[in-house]
């Protein structure tokens, strides 16, 4: 289950990252897209 999630926040942030850009991305849109 802790890998399940863990894989969830990576895909997330790297989804975010790559829309938006290191500077304009916070935890909390991360912890968002993650659901």
């Amino acid at each position: 289950m802790a890998r399940a999630t863990r894989q969830k926040i990576l895909d997330a942030a790297e989804k975010l990252l790559l829309l938006k850009g290191l500077a304009r991305v916070t935890t909390k849109e991360i912890a968002r897209e993650t659901g």
